[in-house]
């Protein structure tokens, strides 16, 4: 279930790592409900990471 350049572009990396910083904040205050959320973040800016790696 790999995903396409098209779908990984949509946010860039800072934009994602502020989202993981918003939902580990959720975490810690209980108000996150699906903690696996963190999980596939983190998978996803791997993912980028990858790819602009891959560029250079």
């Amino acid at each position: 279930m790999s995903k396409t350049k098209p779908q990984l572009n949509t946010k860039s990396i800072s934009e994602l790592k502020a989202e993981l910083l918003k939902l580990r904040l959720d975490l810690r205050t209980n108000q996150l409900k699906d903690t696996s959320q963190i999980k596939k973040l983190k998978a996803q800016i791997a993912q980028k990471l990858t790819l602009e790696a891959k560029k250079l």
